[in-house]
């Protein structure tokens, strides 16, 4: 919707999946802290940049900075979750439990996480027919 070509935005999508997905490695020498601090600023980043794109588009102004802004907010988004948000809470929740609980706790975890991703997914389109700028 942004005016992307939605070709070189999947193959850049994919090629920056690559290089970022080992962001894993870096948690014990960068440390979870820092790495979690610049995940969430690189998240919040990432959505400035994709709301600026969508408000000069509806507004009609810089229309030719509009694709490559959206796509810069997308790319910047996934790479920041990938380096810390993405990683770390795992490692951290295989640290915190202790051994004779954590099989339970970690399954319990992990389903929690899987439902509340299930909720966004299933509530998605509900708010995309809602608003008019998820059109």
């Amino acid at each position: 919707m942004s005016g992307f070509s939605p070709t070189i935005g999947t193959i850049t999508y994919a090629c920056l999946q690559i290089v970022v997905t080992g962001g894993a490695a870096l948690i014990d020498k960068a440390g979870r802290k820092p790495l979690h601090l610049i995940s969430g600023s690189g998240l919040v980043a990432g959505c400035v940049f994709a709301a600026v794109a969508f408000y000069l588009k509806v507004h009609e102004v810089g229309a030719a900075a509009v694709p490559a802004l959206a796509v810069t907010g997308i790319l910047v988004y996934i790479g920041a979750f990938s380096i810390g948000m993405e990683a770390i809470p795992w490692v951290v929740m295989s640290e915190i439990f202790p051994v004779n609980i954590k099989g339970i706790a970690g399954s319990v975890a992990t389903l929690t996480n899987w439902v509340g991703a299930w909720l966004c997914s299933y509530t998605f389109n509900f708010l995309r027919s809602w608003s008019s700028y998820g059109k």
